[in-house]
C-alpha cells in the first residue's frame, strides 16, 4: 500500500502545490486528485504516466541509491526513502523539458551539493519530516527544490 500512497502524492502534485491549501487535510486532497484520475482519457493517462517514469528516471540517474533520501553530508549513510522528497523531486522533475533534464543530469554534482546545502534549512527539514501535511509546508518544500533546480540550470551561466 505504501507504493500507492507515493504515486498518490505524485498525481495530486503534479500540477504544483497551489491548489492545496488550509482547506484540505493531505489526505483528502490526495484522494480527491486519484478519483479526478477517472474523468480523463487514456492519453492524459498515458501522459501522466510517461512523465512519472521519467521523473523516476532522472531522480535515479541524478541520486542512484540516494533518490529520495535526506543527505546532510556528502559521506552520510544512507537514509530510508522519504515519501515528501518522492512527491516533491518526481513532480519537480515532471514539469520540466527533456533538455532541461539532461543538463540536470549533466549537472548532478551541482544539484546534489545544493541539496545537501538545502537540508541545513530548518524550515525546509521540518517540511519534509514533521510538518508535511501543512499547506505552507507542502509548498515551501516544492519552491526550495524548484529553486535549487532553476540555479543548478543557471549555473553555468553565473560561472
Amino acid at each position: 500500500m505504501e507504493d500507492r500512497d507515493f504515486i498518490a502524492r505524485f498525481i495530486a502534485f503534479k500540477d504544483g502545490p497551489d491548489d492545496f491549501d488550509s482547506s484540505h487535510d493531505l489526505d483528502e486532497f490526495m484522494n480527491k486528485k486519484m478519483s479526478n484520475l477517472s474523468l480523463l482519457d487514456s492519453a492524459k493517462l498515458d501522459e501522466i504516466e510517461a512523465n512519472f517514469v521519467r521523473s523516476i528516471a532522472t531522480s535515479i540517474e541524478i541520486f542512484s541509491t540516494d533518490a529520495f533520501r535526506k543527505r546532510y553530508a556528502p559521506n552520510d549513510t544512507r537514509n530510508r526513502i522519504n515519501k515528501t522528497l518522492f512527491e516533491t523531486w518526481t513532480t519537480a522533475f515532471s514539469s520540466e523539458s527533456q533538455e532541461s533534464l539532461n543538463i540536470l543530469t549533466h549537472r548532478k554534482e551541482v544539484l546534489k551539493s545544493k541539496f545537501i546545502e538545502l537540508m541545513s534549512d530548518k524550515k525546509f527539514d521540518r517540511a519534509i519530516s514533521r510538518t508535511v501535511g501543512l499547506p505552507e509546508s507542502v509548498k515551501y518544500r516544492h519552491q526550495k527544490i524548484a529553486q535549487i533546480i532553476k540555479e543548478t540550470l543557471q549555473h553555468d551561466q553565473e560561472n
